[in-house]
């Protein structure tokens, strides 16, 4: 039984040699994306508008994005308790009959993970998806290409009212609205390429966040927090395309762990799509070349089907004094 296991062992490693040097030795042609692709930007508007005892209407904006959005699912957050949210309005992207007509929006109530401490006094959360098996309706295509419709750059998504106490500090002079991260799901975008199959859905997570301070705007990016944090999604939470051994390195460890899982009963790699590197939805020989390819032929980059991506950027806002 023994010489058996030991038997198999020796010929699948020595297939698998045979098979690296045949794809090192091998010549293999290089992919590039030829078309440039603008990352998704969200902005929670700053309004000059702080005036005691009011009701102020503060859109939620998307600014930036050339790819195909599906669906959101933000955190919102706000320290002040001058200030209370009274109303969540969805945009034109929701009206039925529309333009677009997205089917469904939520606003899931509290509690919220990772909010036993670190979180704000105030915050709620709202999804929305483009589609949903209710029924026979669908959002509206683009005639041209029959594929969903990119929202255009400028469409408020979703409208927050937010009531101002009638006795606030007379110096005050900002009640910040920001996006908030307290999981590694928060603010997250499930788009499709507009080269891609409308099935390929991806998930854009944070690249930059920007406060705005009255004036301008402040890159406080820091993929190093922990949630909760205001600062983006922190690095870790990003499943790395290859890096099958969670070291947050892609090298041969990492080959060898999907050829023990594959051939050899060994542990799955996790996550297990991080392991499917050609994005076929399948992980075999394919992976393996196409892995080892990338690794020391100069080949394609890896694509995992699924792998999070860092392709959106977030700008805060909130209710502001007039400039003087």
């Amino acid at each position: 039984m023994l010489t058996t296991v030991n038997s198999d062992r020796y010929t699948i490693w020595g297939a698998v040699i045979f098979v690296l040097a045949f794809i090192l030795l091998s010549p293999v042609e290089s992919m590039s994306q030829n078309r440039d692709i603008i990352p998704f930007e969200f902005t929670i508007e700053p309004i000059y508008s702080l005036v005691p005892g009011t009701t102020v209407t503060v859109d939620i904006v998307k600014t930036g994005g050339s790819e195909e959005m599906r669906g959101f699912d933000f955190m919102i957050g706000y320290q002040d308790p001058k200030i209370s949210i009274v109303d969540i309005n969805p945009g034109p992207i929701f009206d039925i009959p529309g333009t677009y007509e997205w089917e469904y929006l939520d606003y899931p109530p509290p509690p919220y993970e990772n909010c036993f401490s670190g979180c704000p006094t105030g915050m709620f959360s709202i999804r929305a998806i483009a589609d949903i098996s209710n029924g026979a309706h669908h959002p509206l295509n683009d005639p041209g290409t029959g594929r969903i419709k990119i929202i255009p750059n400028g469409t408020v998504l979703i409208s927050l009212d937010f009531e101002i106490d009638p006795f606030i500090d007379p110096e005050l002079t900002a009640m910040p609205i920001y996006f908030f991260f307290n999981s590694c799901a928060s603010n997250g975008i499930a788009f499709t390429y507009t080269t891609s199959s409308i099935l390929d859905i991806k998930q854009a997570n944070s690249d930059t966040v920007y406060d705005f301070d009255g004036l301008g705007y402040i890159n406080i990016t820091d993929t190093t927090a922990s949630v909760p944090t205001t600062d983006g999604i922190p690095g870790l939470c990003l499943p790395m395309c290859g890096d099958v051994n969670q070291d947050r390195i892609t090298n041969i460890l990492d080959i060898i762990v999907i050829v023990k899982y594959k051939y050899m009963d060994g542990d799955p790699p996790y996550p297990l799509i991080s392991a499917d590197v050609n994005g076929d939805l399948v992980i075999d020989i394919l992976d393996l070349v196409y892995y080892i390819n990338y690794k020391f032929k100069n080949g394609p980059e890896l694509a995992c089907p699924s792998a999070n991506v860092r392709l959106t950027n977030f700008k805060n806002g909130g209710i502001f004094a007039a400039p003087q």
